[in-house]
């Protein structure tokens, strides 16, 4: 998270972490259930990695939590419906994700380290895909056929539309540390690549292309100057 590391996950039941700036092998992490690691994504202080972990079984994704400074794996979730698209909150308390609890994908939040239930939260209508928690307290979320919408948490609050899409995919999402751009992933134009833009809907819109021969899955680094 704060340009030091980066996390991957694997089809091996494997987590790796990686030297940023030499791309060097840092540790390998085995789950140690045979099972795909996927949306790996650092606490707000780099202690903790959560993670989808996908039976290739039943192809069921649960989330799972790796704790760096104990070197344990444990469960968030464990549910007969696929959870996914884990991302923290500011704090580090929480974390959002999607599942299909009942005919679509809606959104959740789970207290980290407290024996209390899996929150529902509100947003707008159709299948929501989570993609970031922003630091203002708001879920950025991916809605098929629809757009990336933006919806602050804050009871009353009203959902607005960041960008309109009629295609059935994510948009691999993530806003910047100070809330004025976005960075996502594109398919309009063949191959997926990484875009960035104003988070402010406007009639004339900037947006910079960022990846040269395909991309996906843009992160920021803390201080907002590298993905």
């Amino acid at each position: 998270p704060n340009g030091e590391r980066i996390a991957t996950g694997s089809a091996d039941d494997t987590l790796r972490l990686w030297d940023a700036k030499t791309g060097q092998l840092l540790m390998t992490l085995e789950a140690g259930n045979d099972y795909d690691v996927t949306a790996v994504r650092f606490s707000p202080d780099g202690k903790r990695i959560v993670m989808e972990s996908v039976d290739p079984r039943s192809a069921n994704s649960d989330l799972m939590l790796f704790d760096l400074a104990r070197s344990m794996f444990e469960w968030v979730t464990r549910s007969d419906a696929p959870d996914v698209t884990p991302s923290w909150s500011p704090d580090g308390r929480e974390i959002a994700f999607s599942s299909k609890r009942a005919s679509r994908y809606e959104t959740y939040t789970k207290a980290i380290g407290e024996p209390t239930p899996d929150r529902l939260r509100p947003g707008p209508e159709g299948d929501r895909y989570v993609e970031h928690w922003t630091v203002d307290g708001a879920l950025v979320q991916t809605v098929m056929r629809n757009g990336l919408w933006r919806a602050p948490l804050a009871e009353g609050s009203t959902p607005t539309l960041i960008r309109e899409t009629d295609r059935a995919e994510r948009l691999l999402a993530e806003v910047s540390p100070d809330g004025r751009s976005i960075a996502y992933t594109s398919f309009e134009f063949g191959p997926p690549e990484v875009y960035v833009e104003p988070v402010a809907r406007s009639g004339a819109r900037n947006r910079y292309k960022v990846s040269t021969q395909g991309g996906a899955e843009p992160h920021w680094r803390q201080d907002g100057l590298e993905l």
